[in-house]
């Protein structure tokens, strides 16, 4: 907290932040370099190994500095799959994922575009940020694809996905989906997809079920296609779509392999729940210090009658 916390956020200028739309280049790289990206991967996978408190501290002094760049580390340590992978990951997924996600060390190679330059394209839809999604040892930013245009973050409601088939003798699911307003998207490198798999032949035998699943798909698997940076707060982090038709998604896509196909209600119900219970919060904690502090402060600056508004009793007695 008094050295690398401390340290960001005295390159932060939020002022910066919201005009560019956009973290500087030096932000971006410390943020990866530090691992804050990784909070939560184990030690063992390069990550930081922080405990839910840790994540939470963090995450807490960061938001009182900037909500953008909080939002912006706070993803892949509770909405990214790391998580659900070390619940439920297979050893193989386990061993290739997690060592990237823990060492997001790929560096933007320009920045966003300028969403107040001429021509930027309209707002809501303008183009992506040239970022480097990997580097050469292909070391990953996560993002999580579950809301839709019409279901929003309602996982039972959501209508993506693709019946179960066997191409080429490898068994997967063909799966369309649209998702909208997923944080990171722009620059990620693998993406976390929640869909539904339906079995209408059988082909399951038993081994995993219909339902709800959960596959990490990296940046470059055919037909997935992440699309144009979307601006839909005027906010200052990547937001974005994935989307996808006829998608071919192996079972060893899929977190935990075939015998966790349609299983991805349980994930996301014990992840996502969990992790939104500390970075939200840890959010709203700042937002309080903060406002008590900018409060506290103008109340002893601004007078009334001749008398700082901090000593009337009406703010004195609530």
């Amino acid at each position: 907290m008094d050295n690398e916390v401390e340290e960001l956020c005295k390159l932060i200028d939020d002022y910066q932040v919201v005009t560019d739309r956009d973290m500087t280049p030096e932000v971006w790289r410390f943020l990866r370099e530090k691992k804050f990206f990784g909070l939560i991967i184990p030690k063992e996978y390069g990550g930081m190994g922080f405990s839910g408190h840790g994540h939470s501290q963090v995450m807490q002094k960061i938001a009182t500095r900037s909500g953008s760049v909080c939002a912006t580390a706070s993803v892949p340590n509770s909405l990214g799959p790391g998580e659900l992978l070390m619940r439920y990951g297979t050893e193989d997924q386990k061993n290739y994922f997690l060592p990237k996600l823990g060492n997001c060390l790929a560096f933007p190679a320009a920045r966003a575009i300028d969403v107040r330059r001429p021509n930027a394209g309209a707002l809501g839809s303008h183009a992506a940020p040239c970022f480097s999604m990997t580097t050469a040892n292909g070391e990953l930013i996560p993002c999580f694809g579950l809301t839709g245009p019409r279901s929003g973050s309602d996982a039972a409601s959501m209508p993506d996905g693709g019946e179960v088939v066997m191409e080429n003798g490898v068994l997967g699911v063909r799966a369309t989906f649209k998702k909208r307003y997923i944080t990171l998207a722009p620059v990620a490198g693998v993406v976390g997809l929640a869909f539904k798999a339906s079995d209408p032949n059988n082909l399951l035998k038993g081994v995993g079920t219909e339902g709800i699943c959960v596959a990490l798909l990296e940046r470059n698997h055919p037909g997935l296609r992440i699309g144009d940076r979307h601006d839909p707060l005027t906010a200052s982090f990547m937001n974005g779509p994935v989307e996808g038709e006829d998608v071919f998604i192996p079972m060893s896509a899929i977190v935990g392999g075939q015998e966790r196909c349609g299983f991805g209600w349980n994930m996301l119900m014990d992840c996502l729940a969990e992790g939104r219970s500390i970075s939200l919060p840890a959010s709203a904690v700042a937002a309080a210090r903060f406002s008590v502090t900018a409060v506290g402060a103008y109340a002893r600056i601004r007078k009334q009658f001749k008398v700082p508004l901090a000593e009337l009793e009406g703010v004195q007695v609530p």
